[in-house]
């Protein structure tokens, strides 16, 4: 499950009369037009020469400054929607009408570049997306200094972008940098507070410590069925992650429960067809896979796909998933070539947008092998394994479970092939033992 972006004190359930208000506001806002003068012109303007002039000077840089919000408003829900192309636009418009009013190192243009930040992060655009974040964290230090709300915002996007390129101890000290700023400031019991929590549980599953990643996640529900209720999507967030700690160790049943709750709370209040109902599917596929019960899975997985191909596009991380996902069911039920059809769509996607040394790409060659080892492929399978594995020893560390995976897949090929001593080797390194 995705750790979560731009803060919004946006409940989903009121998205409807919020997008129709803020549509109102830029409707009520754009009769101002683009011709907003510039901050610098304002000021020098403002000699009281002409008194009327500098009146209606100011009452247009202020309508401006209205029409900006209503943009970032509107680009706000639009987020919150999934649609991210038209958010993108909506806060280019606000960042546009910002920099001219109010320049370049203004509070309001670095909530901007937030903004844009967050779309580009969904994007998977990550260089794009750590340029508007970073931005945005010059302006806070600058203007708002180091312990403001929104210097931790920015802290956090630049969090979302490390973790996604797979620098999880970058990650993890922007995460922990923004959720000290917020725990100052508000306390433990406040949104952007349970934010930060739940992406610095993240930072910790990505890395392999589930049972810190699991203490952090039920914390997190703790204080979103206190603030939020049960079925808001923060809560359900926090169900789907608690939901990923217990499969990865291996309690199925107790995964499945916390799922089949952040699915049901996603259904009801941001509908069949959101990014997050995917999410929900697709954690639910993967432990009804694990228990054996293929076709089911597969069902949960094509409804993943279905949603995350119209809402995310084709090349899309996310998209590339569901593929994934798919291919390891196949490969379960034996059929070992659809799997592999699956897997090199998802090694194409990957290589795109990760490039060859990202823990998600050595995955997807972990895939690839196990299935040419199934159909008896040993060579090509040790070749895909062997770069896997050297993935992940130097970008997740020899310590790391999927790490330690990889060894042990490559232990059951040599001892396919015969090469008895290279499995031994490779078991023990599996295992914590490195030579």
């Amino acid at each position: 499950e995705r750790p979560i972006g731009l803060p919004q004190q946006l409940r989903n359930e009121q998205i409807g009369k919020k997008f129709i208000h803020a549509t109102k506001m830029v409707e009520v806002a754009n009769e101002v037009g683009d011709s907003s003068p510039d901050p610098r012109s304002v000021s020098s303007n403002l000699t009281g020469r002409d008194e009327e002039k500098d009146t209606n000077i100011l009452a247009v840089s202020k309508l401006a400054r209205a029409k900006a919000f209503s943009h970032n408003a509107v680009g706000a829900v639009l987020y919150k929607k999934g649609d991210y192309d038209k958010a993108l636009h909506e806060y280019q418009k606000a960042l546009k009408i910002r920099l001219k009013v109010l320049g370049p190192d203004h509070p309001d243009t670095a909530t901007s570049h937030n903004g844009i930040g967050i779309v580009y992060y969904e994007k998977s655009d990550y260089d794009r997306a750590l340029k508007e974040h970073l931005e945005a964290l010059r302006i806070c230090l600058k203007e708002l200094g180091p312990s403001h709300p929104i210097t931790a915002t920015s802290h956090n996007g630049i969090g979302l972008v490390y973790e996604a390129r797979g620098d999880y101890d970058s990650a993890l000290y922007e995460y922990q940098k923004a959720a000290e700023i917020d725990l100052n400031l508000f306390g433990s019991n406040h949104s952007d507070t349970v934010i930060f929590r739940n992406n610095i549980g993240s930072a910790y599953y990505k890395k392999g410590y589930y049972d810190k990643a699991l203490d952090v996640y039920q914390k997190a529900l703790e204080d979103c069925l206190v603030m939020f209720g049960p079925n808001n999507p923060k809560t359900a967030l926090s169900h789907n992650n608690i939901g990923l700690v217990y499969r990865r160790k291996g309690d199925h049943n107790s995964a499945l429960e916390e799922f089949q709750k952040a699915l049901k709370i996603r259904l009801k209040v941001l509908g069949p067809n959101h990014p997050d109902t995917a999410a929900s599917h697709n954690s639910i596929g993967v432990v009804y896979g694990a228990k054996g019960d293929y076709d089911i899975a597969l069902n949960h997985h094509q409804k993943a796909l279905k949603i995350r191909s119209k809402v995310l596009g084709s090349n899309h991380p996310k998209t590339a998933r569901c593929h994934n996902n798919i291919g390891v069911v196949y490969c379960a039920k034996g059929d070992c070539n659809r799997a592999l059809y699956e897997y090199q769509k998802v090694l194409e996607i990957r290589l795109n947008v990760f490039g060859p040394n990202h823990p998600d790409t050595a995955a997807c060659r972990n895939n690839i092998g196990d299935a040419l080892r199934v159909k008896g492929d040993y060579d090509k399978a040790l070749d895909e394994l062997q770069k896997a594995s050297e993935i992940r020893s130097r970008i997740l560390g020899p310590d790391h479970p999927n790490t330690a995976t990889s060894h042990d897949r490559l232990g059951v090929v040599y001892e396919a092939k015969g090469d008895y001593e290279s499995a031994d080797f490779e078991r023990i390194n599996a295992l914590g033992f490195h030579f």
